[in-house]
């Protein structure tokens, strides 16, 4: 073909192939296709069969949000998350976290802070566990209060008395249990005990 006077190869044949530089394809109905290298921008697939992949970034469904909780996805370094109930035969892994605090021993006012520390890349439900013992040295009543706080909210609040006959001298221990959800981008929780004894 001639083109401004200088002549160009539009497509060549070898053997049985026809070997074409360029093309822009309108419609195409191919039955068969082997394509060493391919960049493909966007594509629709109906119903595809895929024996291996390798994927650089994420697979997520076409109704994935962090914002409305909706969909799927799955990231490249092994993580996901799933908006909605999952179904297995058996779960490993961080599906729940425990927290056991070391508690108080108080005889007056005392407090204690720890930090827990996740990745924050995904939502998990942490279940802190601790105890708190007040003692009583004599028989007189007492008031023992406690507190928990979680990231400076208060969790948990308790005020009871002892002594004078409701418990006696001695040691008096009280369990306190709670869960705490960590959101996606959570990635410490602050536990703050506060425990103090005082007179009527």
């Amino acid at each position: 073909m001639r083109l401004g006077g200088n002549q160009q190869l539009i497509f060549t044949t070898q053997g049985n192939q026809v070997i074409i530089d360029s093309a822009v394809i309108g419609d195409a109905t191919i039955t068969a296709s082997k394509i060493k290298d391919a960049e493909i921008t966007e594509t629709k697939i109906a119903d595809a069969a895929i024996t291996n992949a390798k994927i650089s970034g994420v697979i997520k469904s076409s109704t994935f949000s962090d914002i409305n909780r909706t969909g799927w996805m799955l990231d490249k370094d092994g993580g996901g998350r799933f908006y909605g109930p999952v179904y297995a035969e058996k779960l490993e892994g961080d599906v729940v976290n425990g927290v056991l605090v070391p508690g108080i021993d108080s005889q007056g006012v005392d407090s204690r802070t720890i930090k827990y520390f996740a990745s924050g890349r995904y939502r998990m439900a942490v279940s802190i566990g601790l105890n708190v013992s007040f003692v009583n040295t004599n028989d007189a009543t007492q008031v023992n209060k406690v507190q928990v706080k979680v990231n400076d909210s208060l969790k948990k609040s308790m005020i009871f008395t002892s002594g004078s006959g409701t418990y006696g001298a001695g040691r008096i221990y009280i369990p306190i249990s709670f869960m705490h959800q960590m959101e996606v981008g959570d990635t410490s929780v602050t536990i703050t005990i506060l425990a103090n004894t005082s007179a009527p």
